[in-house]
């Protein structure tokens, strides 16, 4: 047990000494996760409490980030608002690299090839149209909600982990292993399972730290075209829509949220930048 501790903490020592910045993102999202998480006891005040004198009051020690129109104040509802931006950053994120991974592998491993022909064609077609305007497309004739974004993040998000997983199923199922495999008699299912799946995870590991900022950045874009959260819910992006009419004369109402959203995504992007090259370099090292 204590080698074990003292390996852990050589391994910690290293990455911190190697990538002081993919370590510090890292800390800044558990701080943000747990900022969300537990914002009922850490907010100073509730999400639509007001003080009912201070209207677009300025930033103050009283109220660190300012107040907005309604003279709520804005650091306490950034804290509750950013708990969708992280559900919406996370939950589609998981959904779609199950579905994409089980659909690339499918299309990988299969025979048939019709099968994979309908799996890329849908792809293809998906990935054919913009992203957002897919995804506004689906909640405007779906109707703007918070669970009709999470279903149109669903159904446009899955289709790149799909052909990206396509793509290493391929160059992995002709290798020895999975011939060798496959003459005993193992089934498909079971090379996608234990032999398939064990060696892309590094890469789907990747992909997913890589993706929940695009649905983040993709809520928060939506939100702020009126497409996601409605009244009484708020998120980052309806904050931020909300304060652009008092952009001039009381800028942090939208300010604020939205430097949240930039530190948050911008962690993700460096955490996400550091796991791959940490695990590109043990590739290398074997």
């Amino acid at each position: 047990m204590k080698n074990m501790m003292k390996n852990t903490g050589r391994k910690i020592k290293k990455y911190v000494k190697e990538d002081p910045v993919g370590f510090i993102s890292f800390l800044m999202i558990l701080l943000f996760i747990f900022l969300a998480v537990f914002a009922d006891f850490i907010a100073p005040y509730g999400i639509n409490e007001t003080q009912y004198m201070k209207p677009k009051a300025a930033p103050s020690m009283e109220h660190i980030f300012g107040t907005d129109e309604l003279s709520r104040d804005i650091f306490s509802r950034i804290l509750y608002a950013s708990r969708i931006s992280l559900f919406i950053g996370f939950a589609p994120t998981t959904i779609n690299l199950i579905i994409g991974t089980f659909l690339g592998m499918i299309a990988g491993m299969t025979t048939l090839k019709w099968v994979d022909t309908l799996i890329m064609r849908i792809v293809d077609i998906v990935l054919s149209y913009p992203f957002m305007i897919l995804a506004m497309a689906i909640v405007y004739n779906l109707g703007a909600s918070t669970k009709n974004l999470f279903l149109a993040l669903i159904l446009v998000g899955w289709a790149g982990t799909a052909r990206t997983v396509r793509a290493q199923t391929l160059s992995l199922k002709n290798s020895t292993y999975i011939e060798a495999a496959r003459s005993m008699g193992v089934s498909k299912w079971k090379i996608m399972i234990k032999h398939i799946l064990p060696n892309i995870r590094s890469l789907l590991l990747v992909l997913y730290t890589m993706s929940i900022p695009v649905a983040i950045l993709s809520e928060a874009g939506l939100s702020f075209l009126g497409f996601g959260a409605q009244p009484p819910q708020t998120s980052l992006g309806v904050m931020v829509s909300k304060g652009r009419t008092y952009l001039f004369d009381a800028p942090w109402i939208s300010l604020a949220p939205a430097i949240y959203i930039l530190l948050l995504s911008l962690c993700l992007n460096f955490f996400g930048d550091s796991l791959r090259d940490m695990l590109d370099s043990k590739r290398s090292e074997r």
